[in-house]
């Protein structure tokens, strides 16, 4: 006797029922940890030296904070200092707060520190920088950022995940400034036998104030006559930091050495670094079937020749055979006829 099964209309509705539920609890957790976007307009002041202030001055600017987020939300604004990765390009605020040399968020006063926004809103947060009597003078970095408020906003005290944004702000201070900065590393392979040809290159800034270097790269053939020139994006370097640059050169094909100048302007005052790098382009495969096909062919007409040569020695031998039997022969001919008389 076969066991009983469950009718297929009991079937279909365990299946429903399981699957309902199983989307409800997946449901909950993903609820729960909602991303939360929010934007900030502009996401750098002051990075091109607008921002020069003297001792003493007072600065008012403005920033722009969004909320791209389906729910409303209390949007926090802080200022913090902040320090530059090993990278040199991941801006770190600094929570503790401690005044350095390039110190700028004890200056900056926010107004509101706090906004309501609505779903799809936006709020203008004022920026007032007063700049310290005594400020030294150079370059002074901060960051405002904003961070949804869960716990102050009724409903939202669910988990959620935080997305912070923020706004780098960049001060000169006017006054006696120190610019100085090199390429503590300008790397090409030394020889390659087809490109394209990586360049990496390292500038150092021990400057008192940012740079924003655009590396220009000029390459020149073993006859001094230029052959390309490439423009790197512009970046910005942090006082007594290092950052990274990197281009490729997509030359496919050359030969001999190719020399590669580095120039690239820094600074408010216009100064100039340089650095040179040479590569030998060889392509080694070529040359060496080049020269094969050249033994080759070499080898080939050697070979016909001496082919040729023993053809016309045997033609020459045989020659000499018929003449030495011609000869013989007339020489046995009178004897025959004396005998003959």
């Amino acid at each position: 006797m076969k066991p009983s099964c469950p009718p297929k209309k009991s079937k279909l509705l365990i299946f429903l029922i399981s699957f309902l539920l199983f989307s409800f609890l997946l449901r909950l957790p993903v609820f729960a940890q909602e991303s939360v976007i929010l934007t900030v307009k502009p996401v750098r002041i002051g990075d091109d030296n607008s921002l020069l202030l003297a001792p003493g001055e007072k600065k008012q600017i403005q920033v722009k904070v969004e909320n791209n987020s389906d729910r409303d939300l209390e949007i926090v604004s802080q200022v913090f200092d902040f320090i530059v990765a090993d990278d040199g390009t991941t801006p770190i605020p600094v929570i503790d707060q401690q005044d350095n040399r390039w110190s700028l968020a004890s200056w900056i006063t926010l107004a509101p520190a706090y906004n309501y926004l609505r779903a799809g809103g936006s709020a203008t947060v004022n920026v007032l920088i007063e700049v310290p009597e005594d400020a030294t003078p150079g370059g002074h970095y901060a960051m405002v950022l904003h961070s949804p408020n869960f716990t102050g906003v009724e409903g939202q005290s669910g988990a959620g995940i935080s997305q912070r944004a923020g706004t780098l702000i960049y001060v000169l201070v006017d006054g006696a400034i120190t610019e100085t900065a090199y390429v503590s590393r300008f790397s090409v392979p030394s020889f390659l036998e087809k490109g394209p040809v990586p360049m990496e290159i390292k500038i150092r800034n021990e400057s008192d104030i940012h740079i924003t270097p655009s590396p220009k790269i000029t390459v020149k053939n073993i006859f001094g006559k230029e052959v390309a020139t490439m423009v790197l994006d512009a970046k910005n370097v942090f006082p007594f930091t290092e950052r990274d640059f990197s281009d490729v050169w997509d030359k496919k094909w050359g030969f001999g050495p190719y020399t590669l100048s580095l120039e690239a302007a820094y600074g408010i005052q216009g100064q100039t670094m340089t650095a040179q790098a040479v590569i030998w382009l060889i392509p080694v495969t070529i040359i060496i079937i080049i020269l094969l096909s050249i033994l080759l062919i070499m080898a080939v007409v050697t070979m016909l020749k001496k082919k040729k040569e023993q053809q016309r020695r045997a033609l020459l031998t045989k020659a000499e055979d018929a003449t030495k039997a011609e000869n013989a022969k007339r020489e046995t001919q009178p004897v025959d006829d004396q005998k003959q008389q």
